[in-house]
């Protein structure tokens, strides 16, 4: 509730109406007006020189009254048009100088009263305190009620003078900010100023504040006259805003709670959208169980705010990846650093394969590597006692963290890094187009110190950008590697096969490694895939069952080799678009059907168990794994949820589908015996295969 009261006035006028007051300060009195016909005020569209430019019976918005057709004289100056209306008419002329700018000095007293009727609690801003000679001033009297108008127009950054010619609208804005608690209790009004009108000045946009009124007289003749009263001035309008908060121990544990619930609801919203395209959102085989494995991975890495080059360092003889993300001031074989597990999806997987190798004989091929050259003195830091003098910390490194002997000693390292055959084709899988005879040593050593880094570092990209090589292992491949570059590596190769075979002539080749595809491994087990088929891998006679010819092809299947399945989610072939079935291609058979790597797989994953008792379910489940190993990578949430095609199911089963009684090893002993049975006399010779590809 507001009550203006002028507190003080003289012949000021001062008008009130629900929450404002308007001040006159200007006005263009017209007396003695009485009705007749007169000249128009001179205008642009009232000046005439003739009386055809006054329309009779026309009454223009702007016009004092209606126009009779005549064209009359105003003054010595122009000639109007002539109106019937109240004559002499208005002047539109505006004084320069406010004629009631004394009411600049006058002051007003506001009574502002609310109530907060959820805490009933009442207040006023007439404080008791309040003194009636009190004048607001914002500095020394922010309380008091009492305005000067000039004042307030100041506050606001207008003067009282200039608003007052042609008027204006201004706000008193009241603000109640309470704090109603009892110790710490505030409840004082903010009294704030500004201006609600536009301030531009442009006759076209009315500007200002201004309205008419006239005072009426009968004359004794019976003839009415009037005084026309244009008035300007300045209203005052009151705006009151207010909060008020008390504190309430069941408020605050309701809004905690509110709080806690919706971070609670987000995570359920948020999983719940995740897992709505599953119906069964609770099985094993749902994608919140996917998202679930993915979202909760942990990456290892180096400090966020770290700005040194990042290392990753592997000794043989530790089982832990060690970072390095400091400065390095000493030797990097010296430099602490974090231990980081080492990848998880790829060490495993071509040990597999190696130790496969290692069981049914690989096939060496010579490799002849350069004597290195000799220092007269061992490094300090040197563990093994084949590294060279290195100037750089960061080259400072060993193969071991202590004494013992060199890991390019072991067969596993030659293997892994320095066949040269194996590197070939694996340069090929990267580089389909690429010229195998145009392979010089630059390459090859490259490849050899990526298949170093991929060996003793795994899986995890990121690591492998950041790996350090040891001394020993880097001059070992640069000089194994470093043969005339004239002299491309087939050709090196083809001589050292040449070679081999002469003095082993009556040897029989034996079986290699088989392969499983992975981000990170796949390049790798591809090319010794491609070195087993390149140097004869003598193969196992399968004997499968022949499948059930459907007498339909289901619409869904593009091989032409898909069986009728019932279930949508089985309802899968092994091709995109027509064409030929994965299961007649090459790769699936030496990689998934292949009885003895099979065997091996298994014994590697299970040494204990005994490799003659090894049924069909165990093989069948073992190819299953191996396609969706080869097909889906290394990604171990991604293997849980593959799908098998249905060729390539129906294919596994009928392979595998033998008596249960008898196990995979006797079948395979069986079959083996009927083949040299057959071929007593016949000399085993190396197949020289093509290339497998992925279909």
């Amino acid at each position: 509730m507001v009550n203006i009261l002028p507190h003080s006035f003289s012949e000021i006028s001062i008008l009130k109406g629900g929450s404002s007051f308007f001040v006159l300060t200007n006005i263009i009195k017209t007396e003695n007006q009485k009705e007749g016909n007169c000249s128009e005020f001179p205008s642009p569209k009232t000046i005439c020189s003739q009386a055809d430019s006054c329309k009779k019976g026309y009454a223009d918005p702007q016009s004092n009254g209606i126009l009779t057709g005549r064209c009359i004289e105003y003054n010595t100056t122009f000639n109007t048009c002539e109106v019937r209306a109240w004559c002499p008419v208005e002047s539109k002329s505006t004084p320069e100088l406010a004629i009631l700018g004394s009411a600049e000095n006058f002051t007003v007293l506001i009574k502002n009263s609310i109530h907060f009727a959820a805490f009933n609690y009442t207040t006023k801003n007439i404080l008791p305190e309040y003194n009636v000679t009190c004048v607001y001033n914002k500095v020394t009297a922010p309380q008091c009620p009492i305005f000067r108008l000039g004042d307030i127009l100041k506050e606001a950054g207008h003067h009282f003078s200039q608003v007052a010619i042609l008027g204006g609208i201004m706000g008193i804005e009241i603000n109640w900010n309470c704090n109603l608690d009892r110790w710490l209790h505030s409840c004082r009004p903010q009294y704030s100023f500004r201006r609600l009108d536009d301030k531009v000045v442009n006759e076209r946009l009315y500007p200002g504040l201004n309205f008419r009124f006239a005072k009426h007289y009968k004359m004794p003749n019976q003839s009415d006259l009037r005084t026309l009263i244009k008035a300007y001035g300045i209203r005052f309008d009151i705006q009151v805003y207010g909060t008020g908060g008390q504190f309430s121990w069941l408020e605050l544990v309701m809004f905690i709670g509110s709080y806690l619930s919706y971070f609670g609801l987000a995570k359920v919203v948020i999983d719940f959208i995740i897992s709505l395209y599953c119906k069964r959102c609770c099985s094993t085989t749902s994608g919140q169980r996917y998202f679930d494995k993915e979202k909760y991975e942990e990456i290892p890495g180096p400090c966020i705010l770290t700005c040194q080059e990042l290392k990753f360092v592997s000794f043989v003889d530790q089982e832990d990846i060690i970072m390095v993300d400091k400065k390095i001031k000493k030797s990097l074989q010296v430099t602490k650093g974090k231990k980081v597990k080492r990848g998880k999806k790829t060490d495993n997987i071509v040990l597999a394969q190696l130790e496969l190798s290692a069981i049914d004989g690989l096939e060496e091929l010579p490799l002849y590597p350069r004597s290195a050259k000799k220092s007269s003195a061992i490094p300090s830091w040197c563990r093994c006692l084949k590294c060279l003098p290195e100037n750089a910390f960061e080259d400072q490194l060993c193969c071991r963290y202590q004494n013992g002997e060199c890991i390019t000693n072991s067969e596993m390292f030659r293997k892994l890094v320095l066949q040269r055959l194996a590197l070939v084709h694996i340069l090929q899988y990267n580089n389909p187009l690429i010229n195998r005879h145009s392979i010089g040593k630059k390459q090859l050593a490259e490849c050899a110190r990526n298949q170093y880094v991929q060996w003793r570092f795994g899986s995890n990209k990121n690591m492998m950008d950041f790996a350090k090589i040891p001394s020993c292992c880097k001059h070992e491949i640069e000089n194994t590697f470093n043969g005339d570059a004239s002299e491309t590596s087939l050709q090196h190769a083809d001589k050292d096969t040449k070679r081999q075979s002469a003095s082993n002539t009556s040897r029989k080749p034996l079986l290699k490694q088989q392969p499983m595809r992975g981000k990170k491994t796949d390049n790798i087990v591809l090319a010794q895939l491609e070195l087993s088929a390149i140097d004869g891998l003598e193969e196992l006679p399968l004997y499968p069952r022949s499948a059930k010819k459907s007498s339909a092809i289901p619409s869904w299947c593009r091989c032409l080799k898909c069986l009728p399945e019932n279930a949508f989610e089985d309802q899968l072939c092994c091709r995109y678009q027509n064409g030929e079935c994965i299961t007649n291609s090459e790769m699936f058979r030496k990689l998934v059907l292949q009885r003895l790597a099979l065997v091996h797989i298994l014994q590697y994953n299970n040494p204990l168990i005994n490799r003659h008792s090894i049924g069909k379910k165990q093989l069948a489940e073992c190819a299953r794994n191996q396609y969706v190993q080869w097909r889906f990578g290394s990604n171990k949430n991604m293997m849980d949820f593959a799908k098998i095609p249905s060729c390539c199911k129906h294919e596994i089963e009928n392979t595998f589908n033998g008596d249960a009684s008898e196990t995979s090893l006797q079948h395979a002993d069986k079959d083996t015996k009927m083949q040299s049975a057959s071929d007593t006399s016949r000399k085993p010779l190396l197949k020289q295969q093509p290339m497998a590809t992925l279909p």
